[in-house]
């Protein structure tokens, strides 16, 4: 009886505890057969009996699927079960706030694909940097994207990867950023877009500048760090006939200012 009540030789917690609630379960149809069938004298037939069982099996188990279905479970704790992916998400932000080792199931790509993805990163970063005083500050960018691109360009620096939310994350900052970020993609001057009569426009990763804070105050209401962030997440759409549509998105975060050399 107790291991019925406990279930302490399944190791896993959340099987135990659907274990537990669907061996009550059972337990209580049990007991009101019994209790029927000695108070009111109502006895019934084994064929009955089997029968009837099987039918309140076959329910609690497509209770206990479904159940289990609708849950959300982390992907790095098992034993972690939450009712929405509002809950699991804020478990992740916590306990796993560091995590950047990507997903092994990535199929690696050739060496041509990937620079060509780096070609049309630096592109997309140099479509940018316009020589206009109004483009100055914080620059957002977004466009599909295959996650086995990023993951074969960005994969050795992840700042952090939520399998939950088909998230990654890397953050560039700091006086080498620049050069690093140079050696990723394999050009030196990606940051900097050069105009006539001495104009440039760059990408800012470090400054000690205190004017180049005063921007950040006046083009955004909060202030974010200078960094280049480069994330990659995972949509989904899905319609009232339950059809679905997946799509991944790359996003690049960044500040540029204005040089002239007179």
């Amino acid at each position: 009886m107790e291991e019925i009540f406990t279930a302490w030789n399944i190791q896993n917690g959340g099987k135990r505890r659907a274990a537990i609630w669907l061996h009550i379960n059972i337990v209580y149809k049990i007991w009101y057969w019994y209790t029927q069938a000695w108070w009111e004298n109502n006895n019934m037939r084994e064929e009955v009996v089997k029968r009837v069982a099987k039918a309140r099996l076959r329910k609690s188990f497509m209770v206990l699927n479904k159940t289990l279905n609708n849950c959300f479970r982390c992907y790095l704790c098992p034993n972690k079960l939450y009712k929405n992916q509002q809950g699991l998400s804020c478990h992740a932000s916590i306990v796993h706030y560091n995590y950047n080792i990507p997903t092994k199931h990535i199929t690696p790509l050739p060496q041509e694909a990937l620079d060509e993805f780096k070609n049309i990163l630096i592109y997309t970063i140099q479509k940018q940097l316009k020589n206009n005083i109004k483009n100055i500050g914080l620059q957002s960018v977004k466009f599909p994207c295959l996650e086995s691109l990023f993951v074969g360009v960005f994969g050795n620096y992840l700042t952090r990867y939520s399998p939950s939310r088909k998230w990654y994350q890397c953050i560039f900052k700091g006086e080498n950023a620049v050069e690093l970020v140079g050696q990723i993609l394999e050009r030196t001057n990606w940051s900097v877009r050069c105009y006539l009569y001495g104009q440039q426009t760059n990408v800012i990763l470090f400054s000690s500048n205190s004017a180049i804070n005063e921007l950040k105050k006046n083009k955004c209401k909060k202030q974010k760090p200078i960094e280049l962030c480069i994330e990659w997440e995972q949509y989904m759409i899905k319609d009232a006939t339950n059809q679905i549509s997946i799509a991944g998105y790359i996003m690049m975060h960044f500040f540029i200012e204005q040089i002239y050399f007179g």
